[in-house]
């Protein structure tokens, strides 16, 4: 079972990746909303606490029109689609939590002796210039102790360009909403893990994993008993006349693809798979048994086929509705059972406001 306290509580210290043009937002305003804005479609979830687990109150999922050549017609796309998702979700409020990922964001891990507070600035500053595969001089840096023995102090650090969180901020301001918040996409994730009850005990720790796999790239998320987060970005091949039918977001529910064009995705899940044996191999004592898979992709039948060949270990399609109460939803209650795996990163968002 992932440290829910690390997920969902402490974890919103890598929030203040924000901070710097979002000052006068709290963090306890009430009534935030997920908002995960994808390159081919956008989801907004809203969920209230409910005794022992959550409350789905509105939910939808928009695609965005395609428009590959032009750069401005995409962005004036997206914002038309941020609307319609909202209105379509039936969430009043204007607050949303929104997340960043791909080649500009990265999270890492770090050991360093004891620090003194300012001493761990500079040293997790100074880490981030050195693991992460951008200029950290223009760049949001913030990080997370979390465990501390034998003169040692573990924790995780999370970066963003200013580039990437600026424009983030931009395209939700003009669809009329705030982005009160920040996140990685691969900490929603696993906040949205955090939903899964744990199971039976075992003499070896266990860690779990997700996949979300988007149109641009996967994300593969690890939470192990320790509380040290383990997220990775692989990029995902450009869309080819063959990965059209796989692109093409909010596929209806067990949509039939010829293999042949899932195939165009094998060299990314081999970089998953080699992702995932890289861990292992970092973390011996740890019992990796599956990966739970979501993303608008995994309504191809081909496409699951294809990762559960690929990877080392089992996959299963994960939908993170099952696992909340969803009945008195005022609306995307249609959603639950054919869009459920596509809304793990907005759902993950979303609590994060509860």
């Amino acid at each position: 079972m992932p440290d829910r306290g690390l997920l969902q509580d402490d974890i919103l210290l890598w929030l203040r990746l924000v901070r710097t043009w979002n000052r006068d937002m709290a963090f306890g305003i009430a009534d935030l909303f997920g908002l995960d804005i994808g390159d081919a479609a956008v989801k907004a979830v809203l969920l209230k606490k409910a005794s022992g687990g959550y409350r789905l109150i509105g939910a939808a999922a928009c695609p965005i029109e395609a428009s590959p050549s032009d750069a401005d017609r995409h962005r004036l796309n997206t914002i038309e689609a941020i609307r319609r998702c909202v209105a379509s979700a039936r969430i009043e409020t204007k607050s949303a939590v929104c997340a960043v990922s791909g080649p500009e964001v990265a999270v890492r891990t770090f050991e360093f002796p004891d620090l003194t507070a300012e001493e761990m600035e500079g040293a997790v500053t100074l880490e981030a210039a050195q693991v992460c595969p951008f200029d950290v001089q223009n760049a949001a840096v913030v990080h997370q102790v979390v465990v501390k023995t034998h003169g040692k102090t573990r924790g995780v650090l999370a970066t963003a360009t200013n580039a990437v969180i600026e424009a983030r901020r931009t395209l939700v301001e003009e669809a009329g909403l705030r982005c009160a918040l920040l996140d990685v996409e691969g900490l929603a994730l696993l906040n949205a893990l955090g939903l899964v009850q744990a199971g039976e005990d075992s003499d070896r720790p266990k860690a779990q994993a997700v996949l979300n796999v988007g149109t641009t790239h996967a994300t593969l998320a690890v939470a192990s008993p320790d509380g040290i987060p383990f997220v990775r970005d692989v990029p995902v091949p450009a869309e080819t006349p063959q990965m059209q039918d796989l692109n093409t977001p909010l596929a209806a529910k067990g949509m039939a693809v010829d293999p042949a064009r899932a195939d165009g995705l094998r060299p990314a899940m081999e970089d998953v798979a080699k992702t995932i044996r890289f861990y292992q191999a970092q973390n011996p004592a740890l019992t990796l048994e599956g990966v739970r898979v979501c993303g608008d992709l995994t309504a191809s039948r081909a496409f699951m086929e294809l990762v559960k060949a690929t990877l080392p270990v089992p996959a299963t399609v994960w939908n993170p509705m099952q696992e909340m109460d969803c009945n008195s939803a005022a609306s995307g209650k249609n959603l639950i059972r054919d869009q459920g795996p596509a809304l793990a990163v907005a759902i993950g968002l979303a609590m994060r406001t509860v």
